[in-house]
């Protein structure tokens, strides 16, 4: 059995993590935004006893059209890191797992995969200040003898889940054809079951101490083929017809809507070979 202290609990991904951790025969105990509000010695109390902290919590990415306050990600992202390492050390906990982003390596790639050697590239805000936390992270934890893990998840997919993958199952359920069966793009993902396996693996794996990985199922989907993966989970019907892309683009760059849709037209892969070496990791 293994106790862990969870934030972002009632999130996505930790909506699922919690149960999936349960079955396993772990201890959970959720670490919820009001715990952050009241004093440093309550948050450590709430930790006491965890074998790992798993920080899910933070400010989401937002669509281009929603910006926010660059002040808010770097004080949900960053601020708030910083509290809950504190209240990780007063608690003598052993190992802090961060869910980063893909993001910090950018938001694309051009013809080779994203790899954990890459130097880090964030190009907005939220990218930026994932990654300031993880410079955080390493220096703190490695000062005070806490092992470290970093993942970098690309998009995590499931039902319900929010932000582009919301999008492209708004498209799909609203049931008219769309315009993308010719589009050839490579891009990584990460299904909401293999990311929580691979969170348990992080925290409890001896390996992965103070080590970053970049994560994803491991095959490289095409958008048609991911929106067809979309369908099927929502057994919904998906119809396809080719049509210049070249056009499409340039609409969406005119509505200003072509940042939220990047994802449609866009490369981004990730090599998960030392996820796969180094954890032993097989995607199910």
């Amino acid at each position: 059995m293994v106790n862990f202290a969870v934030t972002g609990a009632s999130g996505f991904i930790g909506q699922r993590l919690v149960p999936f951790l349960q079955a396993q025969g772990d201890g959970v105990t959720p670490l919820p935004r009001a715990l952050f509000e009241r004093e440093d010695t309550v948050l450590a109390d709430a930790i006491k006893g965890a074998d790992a902290v798993l920080h899910l919590a933070g400010r989401a990415h937002r669509f281009y059209r929603e910006t926010q306050n660059s002040d808010d990600y770097f004080f949900d992202n960053v601020a708030l890191t910083e509290r809950l390492l504190a209240a990780a050390k007063t608690a003598r906990v052993k190992r802090f797992v961060f869910v980063s982003s893909i993001k910090v390596n950018g938001p694309r790639t051009y013809g080779a995969p994203f790899r954990e050697n890459d130097p880090a590239s964030p190009k907005d805000p939220y990218a930026q200040s994932k990654h300031l936390a993880e410079m955080k992270i390493v220096k703190f934890c490695e000062e005070n003898r806490i092992e470290w893990v970093i993942l970098r998840p690309p998009l995590v997919y499931g039902r319900d889940a929010p932000g582009r993958i919301a999008v492209m199952r708004r498209m799909i359920a609203g049931g008219m054809p769309l315009p993308f069966a010719n589009i050839r793009n490579k891009r990584s993902a990460v299904s909401i079951e293999n990311f929580c396996a691979i969170l348990r693996m992080a925290a409890t794996t001896a390996q992965a101490a103070n080590q970053l990985y970049l994560v994803a199922d491991g095959v490289d989907r095409a958008t048609p083929e991911f929106l067809r993966l979309l369908a099927a989970l929502d057994q919904k019907r998906l119809r396809l017809f080719p049509f210049p892309q070249a056009l499409l683009r340039s609409f969406f760059k005119m509505t200003g809507q072509y940042e939220d849709l990047e994802t449609l037209w866009e490369d981004l892969q990730i090599d998960t070979t030392k996820l796969h070496q180094h954890l032993g990791w097989i995607e199910k």
